[in-house]
């Protein structure tokens, strides 16, 4: 079923801003390390994702409260629990509710809130204790040694993928996840596959530690990309070249996969499918296909290529489309 297989590629869309928001806070932060505050740069986040974001539950609430007494309501998978689940949402803690509710479906953005507070704690205790003062060199760097900073931000970074992958493979077998399935319920499914998708999107899907994998990718991105030697038309196009052979081959092997016979082991799934490794590392080259140009230097302090105000544009924009989603889906299924 072609459209069962696209669209649970669209699901590989949260891989994507996630590893967008990882590259972002990391090319931020490297742009002006001395001038980091962990206070505002929290109050940025508030501003631009939770006040956006609490104005949507407060929509939400408004259109629970006109359709929210149709016959579907107990079943609504939008909106079928809001009363229960609207303080879980309020508080970011609705990636762990599962389905159905108020703000479920913007459950990302809590698992992308938690991981910027994770990465601003970092910064600020990377500031702190990890880098050590240039002598003689005070100017208006603070002393600080932007070398030491990289060298640090990479071991966190490292540290951080690989304690989650090793994350992704224990639940992954702990809970005996067998295959990666669809985004979505099909009659298709038995009772054992429809449990082991639970299961998957619980354990794995949903799960802030499982999504670090993208975020730190991103951040891991924001290093390299940031170098003091600029991109030859060469890298360039080898660059290109690299990340649509590897999405293409990627593609290739997400639609052999029979969902419904859930031929893919627990390694498959826990490695390939969403959140994965392998999916990060598929959204981190085509971000950085999109974003280098021949000549561009990749320097912090001027984003690289003519792409990066492409992808600007995107983080802006993108994310008001999706706040607004729940709320399209749920009026396209009034009684």
């Amino acid at each position: 079923n072609i459209a069962l297989k696209l669209l649970s590629f669209a699901n590989l869309s949260v891989d994507g801003f996630i590893v967008l928001s990882g590259f972002l806070a990391g090319h931020s932060f490297l742009a002006a390390p001395h001038r980091f505050s962990l206070r505002a740069y929290l109050a940025r986040k508030v501003r631009r994702i939770l006040v956006p974001y609490w104005l949507t539950l407060l929509a939400i609430v408004a259109i629970f409260a006109v359709f929210g007494s149709s016959p579907s309501a107990a079943t609504d998978p939008f909106f079928g629990h809001c009363p229960r689940t609207l303080a879980l949402s309020l508080l970011l803690l609705n990636n762990f509710i599962g389905f159905g509710g108020c703000g479920v479906h913007l459950w990302s953005v809590a698992v992308q809130m938690h991981l910027f507070v994770i990465f601003g704690v970092a910064c600020k205790a990377m500031l702190a204790w990890g880098c050590r003062p240039r002598p003689g060199k005070p100017g208006d760097d603070d002393g600080i040694d932007p070398a030491t900073v990289r060298k640090r931000m990479a071991a966190f970074s490292a540290v951080v993928l690989v304690g989650t992958v090793a994350l992704r493979i224990g639940l992954a077998i702990h809970f005996r996840s067998r295959f990666p399935p669809p985004p979505f319920d099909h009659r298709d499914m038995s009772p054992e596959a429809r449990d082991a998708a639970m299961r998957y999107y619980h354990v794995l899907y949903f799960a802030t530690p499982s999504r670090a994998t993208n975020f730190f990718t991103g951040v891991l991105l924001s290093l390299l990309l940031s170098g003091s030697r600029p991109w030859s038309a060469r890298a360039s196009r080898i660059m290109l070249l690299v990340a649509t052979s590897v999405t293409y081959s990627y593609l290739r092997l997400l639609a052999s996969v029979d969902y419904r016979g859930g031929e893919w082991g627990l390694w498959y799934g826990a490695l390939l499918f969403h959140g994965s490794p392998m999916a990060s590392i598929v959204m981190a080259l085509l971000l950085a296909s999109a974003i280098v140009a021949p000549g561009s230097s990749p320097s912090p302090r001027s984003p690289p290529g003519m792409g990066s105000a492409v992808i600007r544009c995107l983080s802006n924009q993108t994310y008001l489309i999706y706040l607004s989603h729940p709320l399209v889906m749920r009026l396209l299924l009034v009684d």
